[in-house]
């Protein structure tokens, strides 16, 4: 009973939203092209200055200290720096280790 119910209401449904769909696309348009036309010729409707030739501001140029920096980060994100990342962890732990039973 219920999937009968929850069928009939998904029929129902998309049947009112294909009409609405084919209703909104077989609209006709409320301009003529002449009134069209009229519109876009005037300066209202021009954007070339707001958008198109808008300054673009100067790039950002970074002092070497923040480049250092990057790459030092961009080294440890990599395989090699990774390895290396691993193998200070090993030695403090090892090093622990040795202090905390061995002497």
């Amino acid at each position: 009973m219920k999937i009968k119910s929850f069928l009939l209401l998904f029929i129902i449904t998309v049947a009112l939203l294909m009409s609405q769909i084919h209703s909104y696309a077989s609209a006709k348009p409320n301009i003529t092209q002449s009134e069209w036309e009229k519109l876009t010729k005037s300066n209202d409707f021009y954007y070339n200055n707001d958008i198109e030739r808008r300054i673009t501001p100067k790039q950002y140029q970074e002092n070497i200290f923040i480049k250092a920096i990057r790459k030092f980060f961009e080294f440890l994100m990599s395989k090699e720096g990774n390895i290396l990342i691993w193998i200070l962890v090993i030695l403090v732990v090892v090093f622990f280790f040795y202090k905390f039973f061995f002497t």
